[in-house]
């Protein structure tokens, strides 16, 4: 059986996220939808995934304008595959804050990627480095766009010797790149 590349392992992760975080999200749809929120049975567990969906709703009645809780919430849609809802989370997020992190915009351009808005996750990404040049996760990331969705080979192997400098510590992933672009190099027959 074959390895998976990069791009399959980001699909199987996603779709192996936990139940309690499918039910996050699920629950703050429902809990949206309705105007009057029914007594919640009391958890067997320490995480109540509905008890704080319900909070980080109620915070953002508060205050729709907390970063903090918008930006909980679009990673929440990340961990399980709702790229609108985070987009949507992710940019109200950003318009609100003073300064820009590199890590909220690496968010945002994986859930523009996985939305198949693949130009404007690649600008994301590059974004995130004009603010941090060795935030390695998104010179990652761009690389995977270059490679998985543009094809962009020569500029994706220039990036990668970049990547190399700045994260030694992250050489495996960086390996799985260098097979899967090896594997787009070779002539389709």
């Amino acid at each position: 059986m074959k390895k998976p590349n990069k791009s399959q392992l980001v699909i199987i992760f996603t779709l192996l996220i936990t139940a309690y975080s499918f039910i996050a999200v699920i629950s703050e749809e429902i809990l949206q939808e309705q105007t009057e929120i029914k007594e919640i049975e009391p958890s067997t567990s320490s995480f109540d995934p509905m008890q704080y969906i319900q909070s980080l709703l109620a915070k953002l009645e508060e205050n729709p304008n907390d970063i903090k809780t918008l930006t909980e919430l679009a990673q929440l849609n990340l961990s399980i595959g709702r790229w609108e809802r985070c987009i949507e989370l992710f940019e109200k997020a950003l318009k609100l804050t003073k300064k820009e992190e590199p890590d909220m915009l690496t968010d945002l351009g994986i859930c523009y990627r996985q939305n198949g808005e693949v130009e404007k996750a690649l600008k994301v990404f590059q974004k995130a480095r004009t603010i941090d040049p060795n935030y390695w996760q998104a010179l990652f990331n761009e690389v995977v766009v270059l490679v998985a969705d543009l094809n962009e080979i020569t500029e994706a192997q220039s990036k990668i010797k970049q990547l190399k400098k700045i994260a030694p510590a992250n050489q495996q992933e960086i390996k799985e790149l260098e097979k899967r672009i090896k594997e787009q190099e070779k002539p389709q027959s």
